[in-house]
């Protein structure tokens, strides 16, 4: 049987294409993605809002399934909902599964906090809006934004047709004018990161975190899998 070391269920705000393609490039032998989907198209308030509804019918779709673990992804929903969102609707998911539950906006925090970066720059496809208000999360868990960028996208299709150089150039860019940053974190599962991240650590001698990599690892912290995972960054072959 396929994940019979791990099920690892998602319920991601669009289609996962790209986070799905990371995931298996980054977990071991064992572990398998389990998915459902809130089907945003648009990163505007309005859909975001309607999105929030539907992570209680999304994580009830994946225990009714059977996962191990249930991952809430969607950043720019916690954002828009604003900090502390993430920790309320866990608890409440996991009083109504009884499983295991996390959400992608904990693991980029927990991430962040385990590799001891507290000022850093971010590099996100999004745009200028979408980022004041991941700028506003993260500062309330006292990390310092040295500079917050984005591409300016706003319909979730194109962010994943972005070309895969792109992270790295504009991650690149913005650490260059801070270069007292701890570390670089690259927001958003739906551009591809994680192929940037060790050329950018052996580049610019700082920790890079991304959404898909932090997701994976976080997920993977809780289901006690803890194996070295190397090509993917310091985050994944120390953890």
């Amino acid at each position: 049987m396929y994940g019979w070391r791990g099920r690892i269920g998602v319920v991601l705000p669009s289609r996962g294409d790209t986070f799905t393609y990371e995931f298996y490039k980054i977990v071991p032998e064992g572990v398998v993605l389990v998915t459902s989907c809130l089907h945003i198209y648009q990163l505007t308030k309005d859909q975001l809002q309607e999105a929030a509804k539907k992570y209680d019918q999304g994580a009830t779709d994946l225990a009714e399934v059977g996962v191990d673990i249930i991952v809430l992804a969607g950043s720019p929903l916690f954002h828009l909902m604003g900090p502390g969102s993430d920790r309320e609707i866990i608890e409440r998911v996991q009083k109504m599964t009884g499983i295991k539950t996390t959400t992608g906006v904990t693991s980029e925090v927990i991430a962040l906090e385990h590799l001891n970066i507290k000022k850093l720059v971010v590099a996100t496809p999004w745009k200028d809006e979408v980022n004041q208000r991941c700028k506003t999360f993260l500062e309330a868990h006292n990390f310092t934004l040295l500079k917050i960028q984005g591409l300016g996208i706003q319909k979730n299709s194109e962010i994943a047709k972005v070309p895969l150089y792109a992270p790295y150039k504009l991650a690149k860019e913005i650490f260059l004018e801070h270069p007292d940053a701890d570390g670089i974190y690259i927001a958003c599962p739906r551009w591809g990161t994680i192929g940037i991240i060790d050329k950018l650590e052996q580049d610019l001698k700082v920790p890079v975190i991304t959404n898909s990599q932090a997701t994976c690892w976080n997920a993977l912290r809780g289901l006690n899998i803890g194996e070295p995972i190397r090509g993917y960054g310091t985050l994944l072959e120390h953890h």
